[in-house]
């Protein structure tokens, strides 16, 4: 009987460190220069709107923010509105919270990589890693100046 026991926990712990390894592996951390060359444009801007609705299905929430482009590093300069769409949100009393998606503030300014997706809408490219707060010139994940990373990457995005 023990070692049917045994059996059952050694089975059940292999079970969690097996979810878990496979937890720790949905997002691989991408290289800046391949986050950079894969992006379809990479902006800095205002979050200045945002709009939360179900998806057609009633199964998810949506919503959407609006960014006004203040910079353009990559990508149409003509652009000064973009609209970028994340699972997830909140509707009344119910939210919607997704691991690695980016989530946003009304007022905050960004750093976005972004990438046209399937049906047309406006993401941020590599879910989190593509988006960056900056507060006072400075990108607040990295500490560099955005003027320090717009003078690098317009080098990456000739060469």
């Amino acid at each position: 009987m023990n070692l049917r026991i045994s059996r059952i926990i050694l089975l059940a712990s292999a079970a969690i460190v097996m979810a878990t390894q496979s937890a720790y592996s949905l997002m691989v951390k991408v290289p800046e220069a391949q986050l950079i060359k894969r992006s379809s444009g990479i902006v800095i801007g205002k979050v200045i709107g945002k709009q939360c609705y179900w998806s057609e299905d009633g199964a998810l929430i949506f919503t959407d923010y609006t960014v006004q482009i203040n910079k353009c590093i990559k990508g149409d300069p003509q652009v000064t509105l973009v609209k970028i769409t994340v699972v997830g949100g909140h509707i009344g009393d119910i939210g919607l919270i997704v691991s690695d998606v980016p989530t946003f503030e009304l007022g905050e300014e960004v750093l976005l990589y972004l990438e046209t997706q399937a049906n047309g809408k406006v993401g941020v490219k590599h879910g989190a890693q593509g988006k960056y707060s900056i507060v006072h010139d400075v990108i607040q994940e990295s500490g560099e100046s955005v003027r320090a990373y717009m003078a690098r990457v317009k080098i990456m995005t000739k060469e």
